[in-house]
């Protein structure tokens, strides 16, 4: 059932796609035609344990020749959408490549990044569950704790969808990049299809997408919640020890599930009424032909791996 109250969300919200990694079994005319327009460089075992071959151009990486025996039963070409893949800008030689009929998607994050002009920005107040009441896995990463990061899901590498939640601001700062943002409340949620025949990044299965994205319930504030403060205590002891919860007497973690999923952040509706704009930058773009009858090139900054 769709939230009601998605829409006055949409305006306090900012959805992207962050990362994005493409498949394909490029036949050899493909292959062909991939060879013609991109020189490819041979890695060694230590700089690339997977693939024979890559480049990398700006934020984009392109991979050929798996290493991995089976791997190549299902793909033999890889191209990799790094950080902030809805900002890239291709190529005209790469957004060629992507018309090939043959891309399927290995995995996609999708970010809801929330202002901190709200109450979304109350890092400490956030609560996320699931419909089933509980999480299979959360914990700190070591690796960034001081970005606040919570991460959920199984750790099993055949789950098809995880959810990382963080502080972008406290990830810059930890970078040194000098960057603050207006959204700096981060809800990731990565998703892993299978590699089938309903799985092609011309024919994207939006209804697949958005069934996982509804199992995430995302509370960013529980102080925004109608319940009363012993309630509200309740929850704030279910984000400290998810265990809390199967404590508690059957009818009252019935009603603060209840509360939780009508109150959760719609992620699929948000993703619906978006998703025509948050892949158009995989749409081909017409070359411009200057007055002097040359084509206008796009500058790249190659970078060899």
């Amino acid at each position: 059932m769709k939230n009601e109250n998605a829409k006055p969300l949409y305006n306090d919200i900012q959805i992207s796609i962050d990362t994005m990694i493409l498949v394909a079994k490029l036949t050899y005319d493909q292959q062909e035609e991939l060879f013609n327009r991109i020189v490819f460089h041979q890695n060694n075992q230590y700089q690339d344990k997977h693939f024979h071959y890559s480049r990398k151009i700006s934020n984009v990486t392109i991979k050929v020749s798996p290493r991995n025996p089976l791997a190549n039963i299902n793909y033999n070409t890889m191209l990799i959408l790094q950080k902030n893949a809805s900002l890239t800008k291709f190529p005209y030689s790469i957004q060629e490549i992507l018309q090939f009929d043959t891309w399927k998607i290995k995995r996609i994050d999708i970010a809801f990044d929330f202002t901190n002009h709200t109450p979304f920005s109350t890092f400490t107040n956030r609560l996320i569950m699931k419909h089933h009441g509980n999480v299979k896995f959360l914990q700190q990463s070591k690796n960034d704790k001081d970005w606040q990061s919570e991460y959920v899901g199984s750790l099993n590498s055949k789950t098809e969808a995880k959810a990382c939640c963080y502080d972008r601001n406290e990830k810059e700062a930890d970078l040194s990049t000098g960057i603050e943002h207006d959204y700096p409340l981060r809800f990731e949620i990565r998703l892993y299809p299978k590699l089938n025949e309903y799985n092609f990044l011309k024919r994207i299965d939006h209804g697949w997408i958005e069934k996982k994205l509804s199992r995430f319930i995302f509370i960013p504030d529980i102080e925004q919640l109608p319940l009363n403060k012993w309630d509200k205590r309740r929850l704030y002891k279910i984000q400290q020890d998810y265990n809390y919860l199967k404590t508690l007497k059957p009818f009252k973690q019935n009603e603060l599930k209840k509360c939780a999923k009508e109150h959760r952040v719609p992620f699929e509706d948000i993703y619906t009424f978006s998703k025509e704009k948050l892949y158009s930058f995989l749409e081909l773009e017409e070359l411009v032909v200057t007055s002097s009858g040359l084509y206008e090139q796009i500058n790249f900054d190659d970078q060899l791996l």
